[in-house]
């Protein structure tokens, strides 16, 4: 499934001529959304950094796409990542309702390298301020260095570290020790 919709919001932007929409996900894309999420998990894996399990759990993503909280990232039409933008997060529990909260954040390996990431950040950014919300919010494996610096050079800050279990939908339950990590919502997020 593509891209064809129209915008969601501020969601266009060009990088390298390429033209970029992120628009809310439907269960048509469900199966490319899958796809980008089980390709990122098993790259993860291949790097010692086994986050996510393969293939990534449908039941996660379709209960998230019945929420209305995941996104696809589009260039000339075609799906090449995806994104999960909810409004409150268990992990941080006891926080006040200020936050936009990022999961599954995750492109299409052809595409890594290209800064989409950060795009997609940026557009959850514009997405939680128009909320009238003051922060962006999103956890990672505390181990994961490479994936911690990466978010460091994004501009988020380290809050604390906690203790969580996989959702049930992972199937067997597993300890994580997680980063959580924050930044304001502004324009300069973006190196």
């Amino acid at each position: 499934m593509g891209c064809d919709n129209q915008l969601m919001g501020a969601a266009a932007a060009n990088i390298d001529s390429g033209n970029l929409v992120i628009r809310r996900a439907n269960h048509t894309h469900l199966n490319v959304v899958l796809k980008v999420l089980t390709e990122a998990a098993t790259w993860q894996a291949a790097e010692g950094e086994a986050v996510w399990p393969v293939p990534f759990p449908s039941a996660t993503v379709q209960a998230s796409m019945v929420r209305h909280e995941t996104y696809v990232l589009c260039r000339s039409g075609a799906v090449i990542g995806t994104v999960a933008l909810c409004w409150d997060d268990p992990v941080w529990e006891g926080q006040l309702p200020d936050s936009g909260y990022v999961h599954r954040l995750a492109v299409l390996r052809h595409a890594s390298g290209e800064g989409l990431g950060a795009t997609m950040l940026a557009w959850a950014d514009r997405k939680i301020a128009d909320a009238g919300r003051t922060w962006l919010r999103l956890d990672c494996p505390a181990s994961n260095r490479r994936l911690r610096t990466y978010y460091e050079h994004l501009r988020f800050q380290l809050v604390r570290e906690v203790e969580g279990t996989s959702p049930p939908e992972f199937g067997a339950s597993v300890s994580w020790h997680l980063a959580l990590n924050q930044r304001h919502v502004n324009a300069t997020n973006v190196p």
